[in-house]
């Protein structure tokens, strides 16, 4: 069977913006909240409202950016995409955007609103798996029979620099910003981490952090700083990581 790859891929800062420029005219420029209640003994702190975006996460700018790319032969063959839900959403809406036959594998434990969510647009729906893992591994070995694009959450540099576009953003909302923190798990894991360092490209080296729940044990590569944190409300960030045989942390539900 296919092996699941654990190469971190890192993109430069024109390819985050060049990435801005296609997208822009499809996505929600998401507005920022300031959060005073989290500002005791500190300056000011800012909310960047991705839950507002089109498909309610930042998966979405990735998907589109990566669907842009494709070929005239890789549009008509089609995409398969794995994804405990965000990444799988915005696949879908970017398949629809672009006339591209899709199929979204989630693992059975997917989240009800989320299914819910993926069945109103026109992919093909596949459950598969009772973890993430399990259901990457059944989606890149069926894209490698049917010879379709598989479009990674996490292992692709057109998705990362997609995602790192919430950096140019940021620096546009809040030109004054001294610290990102992002938090990293789940969703959350391989391609996100980047987006810390795409904002952190235009502010001092020690602005960079990162951020994750306590369990996940995971320690975010290539940020300064790593802020352990109390088991989270959002599902999203409160996922199991795995082990791999290469001996890095992989997410179990992106």
């Amino acid at each position: 069977m296919t092996k699941r790859p654990s190469t971190t891929i890192f993109t430069g800062h024109d390819s985050v913006r060049q990435a801005h420029g296609v997208i822009k005219p499809h996505i929600r420029h998401t507005g920022v909240e300031r959060a005073r209640h989290l500002e005791e003994g500190s300056g000011e702190v800012w909310l960047k409202l991705e839950c507002h975006q089109i498909t309610g996460s930042f998966k979405a700018r990735g998907a589109l950016y990566r669907m842009s790319d494709l070929t005239d032969k890789d549009r008509a063959d089609g995409v398969i995409a794995c994804s405990a839900g965000n990444h799988g959403l915005g696949v879908a809406l970017a398949s629809e955007l672009y006339g591209v036959p899709a199929t979204i594998f989630v693992p059975r434990t997917v989240d009800v609103a989320r299914k819910r969510a993926l069945e109103e647009y026109a992919c093909s729906l596949h459950l598969f798996g009772e973890d993430y893992d399990q259901c990457e591994i059944q989606a890149r070995q069926l894209a490698h029979e049917e010879g379709k694009t598989f479009i990674s959450p996490y292992n692709d540099p057109l998705v990362i620099a997609g995602q790192g576009t919430i950096g140019i953003e940021l620096m546009e909302q809040i030109p004054h910003m001294e610290v990102v923190l992002v938090a990293v798990g789940g969703g959350l894991h391989e391609d996100v981490a980047p987006v810390a360092v795409r904002v952190t490209l235009a502010v001092p080296d020690e602005g960079k952090a990162g951020g994750g729940p306590v369990e996940s044990h995971h320690e975010p590569r290539r940020l300064l700083s790593v802020l352990a944190v109390p088991p989270p409300r959002a599902d999203g960030l409160d996922l199991p990581l795995h082990l791999s045989s290469q001996g890095l942390l992989t997410p179990c539900a992106p």
